[in-house]
Order: structure tokens, then sequence, then C-alpha cells
């Protein structure tokens, strides 16, 4: 439960929570949001916390508790078509400079330079990059691009063969099992009730 209060201590009854799964201990996120509220502004130099441990707790469990990371903060905006066409219907209102000054758009400009040294690092990797037997793995590759194309081209030889009138009507016959396939659709097996071939 959050309060939105000002308050010179916080008391943790337990360091254990129940999140609906599991009974477990509570994250360092948890702590330092809970725990924040101690010491008012203006008021107090410091704020007293307070953390009852009713249970049995290592010092890693206790340790990632009190000095673990915060959560992370990531914006959960996401812009679709809708919000786009409600902006351009106030007058006054610029979608691209309300975006521009967005919590998600400033996470993204801050990412930037990490993403730039990465890809200068992965090129640099790539240009120091030395493969041995070249001349062969691509002789073998374009034997393997050949023989791909080799085998599609006796797949199709092959169904053009057997969907032959010669080669199918003798097993088009009342009782036999069949596979429906419509262009890009499979549908479920189907057994044959009457056949009746007629010459044109």
């Amino acid at each position: 439960m959050g309060l939105n209060m000002p308050a010179r201590t916080v008391l943790f009854t337990s360091a254990r929570k129940f999140d609906g799964a599991d009974n477990r201990w509570i994250t360092s996120g948890e702590y330092i949001q809970m725990s924040g509220r101690a010491g008012r502004r203006g008021k107090d130099d410091r704020g007293l916390v307070i953390l009852m441990v009713d249970h049995k707790m290592s010092s890693e469990d206790a340790k990632q508790i009190i000095k673990g990371a915060t959560d992370p903060l990531n914006s959960q905006f996401r812009l679709t078509y809708n919000m786009v066409l409600n902006l351009l219907r106030v007058e006054g209102v610029n979608p691209e400079f309300m975006l521009e000054r967005s919590f998600y758009q400033f996470q993204n400009y801050d990412a930037i330079p990490g993403l730039k040294r990465r890809a200068q690092e992965k090129a640099v990797e790539i240009e120091d990059m030395h493969i041995e037997h070249e001349r062969d793995i691509t002789a073998f590759f374009d034997m393997e691009k050949q023989a791909r194309i080799c085998i599609a081209n006796l797949q199709t030889t092959i169904k053009k063969t057997i969907c032959m009138p010669k080669y199918l009507v003798p097993f088009l016959h009342a009782g036999r099992m069949i596979h429906v396939r419509f262009i890009l659709f499979s549908f479920l097996f189907a057994t044959i009730y009457l056949f009746i071939f007629v010459v044109r």
C-alpha cells in the first residue's frame, strides 16, 4: 500500500510479501520505494527506517534488499494511429513537438551514443576479422546454393509428374484417403466417396 504523505519513520512489519503466487522477500526496488518516504522535506535532516525481520534471512538476501539497484524506469508510451489522429484534430497542437518532448523519446535519444559506440566497436571487429580458407568456404557456399536450387527444381518436376492423369487416376477410387490442399492452405485428410472419370 502506498501513502502519499510525509513520514519521519517508515516501519516494515515484515520483510516478506505475498505476490499472488509466492511468499517472497521484498525486492530492492520495493524497499527503496517504501523506505524513501522516511524523512519530511524541510523538517527532518534524515529519515528513520525500521525493518522487522521475522524470518531467517541470509546475508546475501539482506544485501540485495538494502543495497540492491532500483527497478529500471522505462516509458510505456506506445504511439498509435488513433493518438496521432486525435492530436491532429486539436488546433494549435503539433504532434511532433509533443512526441519529441516525451519521456519515451528522451530514453531513445539517451541510448543513441551507446548504440553508436557499439556499432563502431563491431565495425572494428569486422575489419580485424580474418577468415581462414575463405575461398574454400565461398566455393562451398556457392555449391550449397546451387544444390538447393536443383533440389527445388527436382521437387517441382516430381510434383508435376505425379499429378499427371496417367499416374494419378489409378489411385483415385472410393475409400482412398487424400490430403486436401489449396494454394497455401492445408486442410484435413478426407476420404474419396465417389470418383467419376470424364474424358474431355
